[in-house]
């Protein structure tokens, strides 16, 4: 388990890491793999943010998983704490490398 802090993103990762992270949280909820070109906007402004978010809302038509794709935090899923028992402030960003 990794925990990142927002802040250091933004200095030290690029989205396309971000996006790799989705996607793998998107496979492992498929029970997939996948095998993508580098993340760039060669093929339009917004594809790579849409590719993204297209497998999360497959992922998440999964019996069971619909806590996987949030269109209201979309990316991020509502954890919780585990020695309260109470869900955190604000829903993370969850993936897997």
């Amino acid at each position: 388990d990794i925990v990142l802090n927002p802040l250091g993103v933004p200095s030290r990762m690029n989205v396309g890491q971000v996006f790799e992270c989705l996607m793998g949280w998107a496979a492992d909820n498929l029970d997939s793999r996948f095998k993508i070109v580098p993340f760039d906007e060669m093929h339009g402004a917004e594809k790579s943010r849409e590719t993204v978010e297209g497998y999360l809302k497959e992922a998440a038509k999964q019996p069971g998983r619909e806590w996987v794709y949030d269109p209201e935090n979309p990316g991020k899923i509502q954890l919780i704490d585990g020695r309260s028992g109470e869900p955190f402030d604000q829903p993370v960003t969850v993936g897997r490398a």
